[in-house]
């Protein structure tokens, strides 16, 4: 699915159900002992669910637009690249230093058993 298709939605769901609370609210705080009136709440609950759609909508159409303009980026190129700069010389001063710093363990053969003296 699409940018414009998931905006057009979430849009039409998001604003009217905005409209259609902000509808119900307005009936509710000026008509006070009047019936509640479902034909203007279904009004305008459409009204803004149109609106988001057209919104969302456009807002998705111009992402998808500007996200086709992009070119792609080649990765099996750039992480090649990436190795090639970052690989280690043998000769390189950060090698001989660790050398020089190393500090010489003697291997343990942990297969090798004493013989306990009787």
């Amino acid at each position: 699915m699409n940018k414009k298709t998931k905006y057009a939605i979430n849009g039409a769901l998001t604003f009217g159900i905005l409209s259609g609370l902000s509808n119900a609210r307005q009936q509710n705080i000026t008509q006070g002992d009047l019936p509640f009136d479902w034909q203007e709440f279904a009004r305008q609950t459409l009204k803004g669910s149109s609106f988001g759609l057209l919104g969302g909508y456009a807002i998705g159409a111009l992402e998808d637009y500007l996200n086709d303009q992009e070119k792609p980026i080649n990765t099996d190129a750039e992480l090649i690249s990436f190795i090639e700069l970052n690989r280690l010389n043998k000769n390189s001063l950060l090698i001989s230093c660790l050398k020089k710093s190393q500090i010489k363990i003697k291997p343990v053969d942990i297969c090798q058993t004493e013989k306990k003296p009787q």
